[in-house]
C-alpha cells in the first residue's frame, strides 16, 4: 500500500483518524496524503459582505500545517504531504483521492453528541463510503491504533459474490495486515441454510483456501445487532463490508437509531466495493 489519503476537517474525530492514519503509514511504509476541502464564501446578509476566497484559502492553509506539524512531529517516521481543494467533502473527496492514486481513504466519524464544526461527518463520511470505488476506512472517534489481527466481514452469502472481485479484494488486505479473516453471515432463527446459501459457503472457502480463516453462522432477526454483538463478543479489530442495497453497511447507515450504534461502533469499518 503506497498511498493513504486522510480526509479531514480539523475535529477531534479527524484528529484521532490522522492518529490511525499515520500508523497504518507507518506500517505499511505508506506516503499519507492529508486533504481538507474548504467551502466557497457565503455572503452576509446583513452587510452583504463576502469573504475573499484567497482569505478562506489562506486560513484552511494556516490550519492544515499547524495540523502537520503536530502530527509530523509525533510519526518522525513517515512522508507527509498536504492538499486542499474547493468544494463539498462528498463531491471532492473520491475525486481527489484519485489524482493523488490514493489506495485507501481514511475518514473520522463523529460520535453521538459531539460538536460538528465542518462537513466531514457523519452522513458524508458513510455517503463516501457508500459510493467510492477506492476503499474506505472509517474510524470512529475513540478508537485508538492497535495491531490488525482478527479482520471480520460481515457477508450475506449472496451468489453474486462468485462473480464479483470483493473476495479477491479481501484477501490482499488480510495479507497486506497478516490477520485472520472471522466470516460473519447473520440468519433468521428460523431460516435454514439453502443450497444456494451452502455452494457460497464452499465457493469462499475453495478461494480462501490459502488465507486463514472461519465462518460463522449467527442466528438473529436484527442483521446490524447480531453483528454488532458478535463484535462486542469477539476479538476483532476491524470489519469489512461490501456496501450495497439492503445488506448490513447500507442499513446500518440509513436508520438514525443504528447510525447512532454505528457511531460508537469500536472498531473501524472499511468499505470495499465489488
Amino acid at each position: 500500500m503506497e498511498n493513504i489519503f486522510l480526509a479531514i476537517d480539523f475535529t477531534s474525530a479527524s484528529r484521532n483518524a490522522a492518529d490511525y492514519a499515520a500508523n497504518l503509514a507507518g506500517y505499511f511504509g505508506s506516503k499519507l496524503t492529508l486533504f481538507h476541502s474548504y467551502h466557497a464564501p457565503i455572503t452576509n446578509f446583513e452587510t452583504g459582505y463576502i469573504p475573499p476566497i484567497t482569505d478562506m484559502k489562506a486560513e484552511s492553509e494556516q490550519e492544515m500545517n499547524m495540523f502537520k506539524s503536530d502530527l509530523q512531529s509525533r510519526f518522525k517516521g513517515i512522508e507527509i504531504e498536504t492538499h486542499l481543494d474547493m468544494g463539498l467533502a462528498a463531491d471532492v473527496v473520491e475525486e481527489n483521492a484519485i489524482a493523488k492514486k490514493a489506495d485507501l481513504i481514511v475518514m473520522g466519524i463523529a460520535g453521538q453528541g459531539s460538536i460538528i464544526k465542518e462537513h466531514l461527518v457523519g452522513s458524508v463520511a458513510t455517503q463516501i463510503a457508500q459510493d467510492s470505488k477506492i476503499p474506505v476506512l472509517i474510524v470512529p472517534e475513540h478508537c485508538k491504533y492497535t495491531k490488525v489481527k482478527n479482520i471480520a466481514f460481515a457477508c450475506d452469502f449472496d451468489k453474486k459474490l462468485e462473480t464479483n472481485t470483493t473476495l479477491l479484494k479481501i484477501k490482499y488486505f488480510v495479507s497486506l495486515f497478516d490477520a485472520e479473516l472471522e466470516i460473519l453471515n447473520v440468519m433468521d432463527p428460523k431460516e435454514e441454510i439453502s443450497v444456494e446459501k451452502a455452494a457460497t459457503d464452499l465457493f469462499i472457502e475453495e478461494k480462501l483456501q490459502n488465507t486463514r480463516h472461519k465462518t460463522f453462522f449467527i442466528y438473529e432477526e436484527d442483521v446490524d445487532r447480531g453483528i454488532l454483538e458478535f463484535l462486542e463478543n469477539n476479538k476483532c479489530e476491524l470489519i469489512i463490508t461490501s456496501p450495497k442495497k439492503h445488506n448490513f453497511f447500507y442499513s446500518l447507515f440509513k436508520e438514525s437509531h443504528t447510525k447512532k450504534l454505528a457511531f460508537h461502533s469500536p472498531i473501524p469499518i472499511l468499505t470495499i466495493h465489488e
